[in-house]
C-alpha cells in the first residue's frame, strides 16, 4: 500500500493543481487545430497554383 499511495502524491505533485487528463485534451486539441490549419492553408494554395495554370493556359490559347 505505501507504494502506490507514494506514486500517486509524485504525480499529482509532478503536474501541479491541473490534471493530467485536462493537459492532454488541451495539448491534442491544439495540435488538432494546428494541422487543420495547414491542411486548410495547403488545399488554397494548390487550388491557386492551378487557376493560376489554368489562366496561363487559357491566355497561351487566345
Amino acid at each position: 500500500m505505501p507504494s502506490q499511495r507514494s506514486a500517486s502524491h509524485s504525480r499529482s505533485a509532478g503536474h501541479g493543481v491541473i490534471p493530467p487528463d485536462l493537459v492532454d485534451d488541451v495539448g491534442i486539441g491544439m495540435v488538432a487545430s494546428v494541422v487543420q490549419l495547414d491542411i486548410c492553408n495547403a488545399i488554397g494554395e494548390l487550388c491557386r497554383r492551378v487557376v493560376w495554370q489554368v489562366q496561363l493556359v487559357l491566355l497561351a490559347q487566345i
